[in-house]
């Protein structure tokens, strides 16, 4: 069995009763949600049209949801309707019928985004030709709209609101599209303004580059009456700090085109000149020749060492040395503040002579390693006393004698 329910059927009355008193309560049920709008207003706005196309036929009694739905279908139906003849199809076909309840949706939708849309033409409301007349004055299309489908219908009834909309709304962009190239030309007028307003003259842009050219000298001769008070491994700081990295500068030929005292250098000027060159005053880098004898900082994991290696090379001009490392069994590279030269420990060894009946040149010594060196000094090769003993007789311990037939025994203490 299909239980699938009946439709329920609508006269024309309780349609006509519905759309009345949905349009009169339009606000409400589409408006949006405030504080004096919410659901519960809705919800009683169509509870409210239910009970008007309830009272047209006491017999039949709708519910809310079903009042909702035979609006959407009426919706719905005239939407297509709408649809069709304002683009009628290509091909043969019966043309959808016009319902009853249509008139008063284009009472109450005429304006209606949803149904009319954006349009140049007039909205169709029938299936019947429009004519438009052209005025003599302006060239636009005048207020009158007349179907020629029926005479006596276009005599006997004037042109709707609908009629006049696609009119107004051609003027209303005009008038639109006019005050915005309005103000366009008044926006480009204003900004040619302040830009005429605030352009400078040309003597105005010659003294500023004079200025900037006045500027930049004086740094300039500032620059080489430091030169002048600072000693020569100084120079390459003050061509940092004014910006000049050139190597040496012409001196004499500046001060043939400008003459000034070369010691006009101020109390300020010479306190910045010593800050400078006390900044620059650091250590001779550290430098290690091929084959010299070194500790390296080896770091593996978070544990730090030092590794006796040997210079290999220096990597160019770098401070960075390639040197051999024994106990890692490679070469690696190493800074030079990773690096710390290994003296050798000298020890003279006259046994060894001795024992080979060859004496030792003078200037001629063993190295041997710090490491071997903590060696010989351990207490290792010392001859050590007996170990400390006890005197007292030990004895072996006595062994039990089983015997089955007693029950205990006594023990006996020696």
């Amino acid at each position: 069995m299909d239980d699938r329910k009946r439709g329920i059927v609508f006269s024309a009355q309780e349609d006509a009763a519905l759309l009345e008193a949905y349009f009169a309560r339009k606000k409400i049920i589409e408006g949006t949600f405030s504080s004096n709008l919410t659901t519960k207003d809705k919800k009683k706005a169509w509870e409210q049209i239910a009970a008007v196309t309830n009272a047209i036929d006491a017999r039949s009694v709708r519910d809310v949801e079903q009042i909702k739905q035979r609006y959407k279908n009426m919706l719905k139906q005239y939407k297509n309707y709408m649809t069709e003849t304002k683009n009628p199809p290509t091909g043969g076909g019966k043309p959808l019928e016009r319902k009853p309840f249509f008139e008063i949706f284009d009472r109450f939708m005429a304006d209606d985004s949803r149904i009319a849309g954006i349009c140049e033409s007039p909205l169709e409301l029938g299936p019947a030709k429009q004519q438009q007349q052209l005025s003599d004055a302006g060239g636009l299309p005048s207020s009158s709209f007349a179907t020629v489908a029926d005479p006596e219908a276009s005599a006997s009834f004037p042109p709707s609101f609908t009629d006049l909309t696609p009119i107004r709304s051609k003027s209303v962009k005009f008038e639109a599209k006019r005050r915005k190239v309005e103000t366009e030309l008044l926006t480009t007028k204003i900004s040619e303004t302040a830009a005429a307003a605030e352009m400078p003259t040309l003597k105005e842009m010659q003294l500023k580059v004079l200025e900037k050219e006045d500027a930049k000298l004086t740094l300039e001769i500032r620059k080489l009456e430091l030169e002048l008070e600072a000693p020569g491994f100084a120079r390459h700081a003050l061509d940092r700090k004014f910006g000049n990295h050139s190597e040496g500068t012409d001196v004499s030929k500046f001060f043939a085109n400008h003459q000034f005292g070369a010691n006009e250098a101020s109390e300020h000027d010479a306190s910045q000149l010593e800050t400078a060159i006390q900044r620059e005053k650091r250590p001779e880098p550290i430098t290690f020749q091929n084959g010299e004898p070194v500790f390296i900082w080896n770091l593996k994991g978070n544990k730090a060492t030092w590794l006796p290696a040997t210079i290999i090379e220096r990597v160019g001009n770098s401070p960075t040395y390639r040197v051999g490392v024994p106990t890692l069994r490679c070469a690696v590279h190493r800074l030079a503040n990773q690096i710390r030269r290994r003296f050798p420990v000298e020890l003279e060894t006259p046994q060894l002579g001795q024992a080979n009946g060859n004496d030792l040149a003078g200037d001629q010594t063993n190295r041997i390693p710090i490491k071997e060196i903590e060696k010989a000094k351990s207490p290792v090769g010392q001859s050590q006393s007996a170990p400390r003993r006890s005197a007292r007789a030990k004895k072996a311990p006595q062994q039990l004698d089983m015997d089955p037939s007693k029950r205990k025994y006594d023990l006996v203490r020696p």
